[in-house]
């Protein structure tokens, strides 16, 4: 049985988002490694609207349509875009470790009631 605490509150919010980073780099890397492969479409899914979409409380009305509409497949390849798309996964992704560094620095201090 597996603690709930790793289940609910910041520790699963961040595991969301560094999986749903990660598949955005997977997927910008797999569309720079095709991009002069004839016929190759451009793969761009939009993970953050996933994963509002799958909330509880989605987003709705008109501004989240038309930011649904706007992070529509695109068909061209668009090398700086994607390369842009790798840094700002990095970044997401290093913002997302320290958050948890930091969790777990004051779980592992709440254990050991600040002994070491």
């Amino acid at each position: 049985m597996r603690p709930a605490i790793f289940h609910s509150g910041l520790f699963h919010t961040a595991k969301q988002a560094m999986e749903a980073t990660w598949l955005s780099h997977r997927e910008a890397t797999h569309n720079l490694s095709n991009f002069d492969t004839p016929g190759y479409r451009v793969r761009n899914t939009d993970f953050r609207a996933l994963l509002l979409e799958q909330e509880a409380t989605p987003p709705k009305g008109d501004a989240f349509r038309a930011y649904l509409e706007d992070v529509a497949p695109r068909q061209t390849m668009n090398v700086d875009r994607e390369l842009a798309r790798l840094a700002e996964c990095s970044m997401e992704n290093d913002a997302l470790t320290r958050i948890l560094n930091k969790q777990y620095s004051n779980l592992r201090q709440a254990i050991t009631e600040g002994r070491r």
